[in-house]
């Protein structure tokens, strides 16, 4: 059953969004619901040990390179993407200015735009957290491409690389103390991204995986540019088969990330952690940094859990077929669609391209001729059904 907290948030997010931060709707939220309260607490995350969260231009793995310009995006707050090409709006605060972090701390002085993060595993389909779904309307964010540092200072954000979602397909997002327990959503776009772009490989089925095998996420740690951390190790595999635990340095806004195994196949995202800022005697806040064999809270939902949702909801899809394979991946991407003139869209086949422009010109003079002939068809009529 819905959460009517949840609900309510939904539905007066929009108003909020002007007077403040994706946080003032959540903490609203908190207000009216232990359990959510709970799950808002253990939405943040921690840095363990030795900081492990480094840029794009830093990845020496090129695969990594990879998995971050192709299928990691970034979840923001359209107040903060302007201008064609997209590009980040003056407005857009600091992670300092946003949640009065410490100038000193890392990334304090970079762009805080996103409020959770993703990952591409179909052409028109993001996975992220399915908390995230609820702090904003679908007609307040988009999902970008591209948000990371391609060099020093130098944001990649740019031309076709911020998409609108247009629906949550299938989502989940259960209480503390539920058994399974997830957290999930699946934005389909509003069309399907770019060859450039890539889907991730996932494993089909839950992956049996083992305390102190190796983690490798990605995400925007504070809303800042997406960062990753190829540090990680797994600290509890739960029998639920819904989510396990691992010590990896993420934090708030990373929610919805990607984490990977060690041959970078998806295996689960980002839902829940442990608090990362604490008050300092300075009266700003400093992230919270423990000793790398404190206990860990970092949680990650199965994607392999979250396929099966979307396969009930939509079984025609390449990544629900039953010979996908243990490690399944997106078919070959949707051929473009060409622009004609009237706006109109189609995708020929490439050896009847000439066979479809015939007809549809041919249309098109049988239509002209027809509203010409017939008195019934005034010009306006005839210029609104050329639409």
């Amino acid at each position: 059953m819905a959460d009517p907290c949840l609900a309510a948030a939904n539905r007066v997010a929009g108003s909020w969004r002007r007077l403040g931060s994706v946080f003032i709707v959540a903490t609203a939220c908190v207000s009216c619901s232990d359990g959510l309260r709970s799950s808002a607490r253990l939405q943040q995350a921690i840095v363990h040990g030795q900081d492990g969260r480094r840029e794009f231009y830093e990845a020496g793995d090129p695969l990594i390179q990879q998995r971050l310009a192709r299928s990691s995006v970034a979840l923001i707050d359209d107040r903060y993407i302007e201008g064609s090409p997209p590009q980040l709006s003056a407005s857009t605060p600091t992670w300092s200015a946003n949640h009065d972090v410490c100038p000193d701390e890392a990334f304090a002085d970079q762009p805080a735009a996103a409020f959770c993060s993703g990952v591409l595993v179909d052409w028109d389909l993001v996975l992220t957290a399915g908390h995230c779904v609820r702090f904003l309307a679908l007609a307040d964010f988009s999902i970008a491409f591209g948000y990371y540092y391609k060099a020093a200072g130098t944001l990649e954000l740019g031309s076709g690389q911020v998409v609108r979602p247009a629906k949550i397909v299938a989502e989940a997002f259960d209480p503390d103390g539920s058994v399974p327990r997830l957290d999930f959503a699946w934005l389909r776009l509003e069309h399907p991204v770019e060859a450039r772009f890539q889907p991730v490989p996932f494993y089909s089925q839950v992956p049996e995986l083992h305390a102190a095998d190796p983690v490798v996420t990605i995400g925007a740690p504070g809303g800042v540019p997406l960062k990753f951390d190829d540090s990680g190790t797994i600290a509890e595999v739960r029998d639920a088969d819904d989510f396990f635990i691992a010590a990896t340095d993420t934090s708030a806004g990373w929610s919805g990330g990607a984490a990977y195994d060690s041959n970078l196949v998806l295996t689960s995202i980002l839902a829940r952690g442990a608090t990362d800022l604490s008050e300092s005697p300075q009266g700003c806040r400093v992230e919270v940094h423990a000793p790398a064999d404190a206990p860990v809270e970092e949680q990650f939902t199965y994607a392999a859990r979250a396929v099966q949702a979307l396969c009930e909801e939509e079984p025609n899809r390449t990544i629900c077929a039953a010979d996908c394979g243990d490690i399944c991946q997106a078919a070959a991407a949707p051929e473009p669609s060409h622009q004609v003139d009237g706006g109109c869209s189609f995708t020929p086949r490439p050896d009847n391209w000439q066979l479809a422009a015939f007809a549809l010109v041919f249309a098109s003079m049988i239509a002209r001729r027809r509203w010409t002939a017939d008195p019934r068809f005034s010009a306006l009529e005839a210029r609104r059904l050329a639409r």
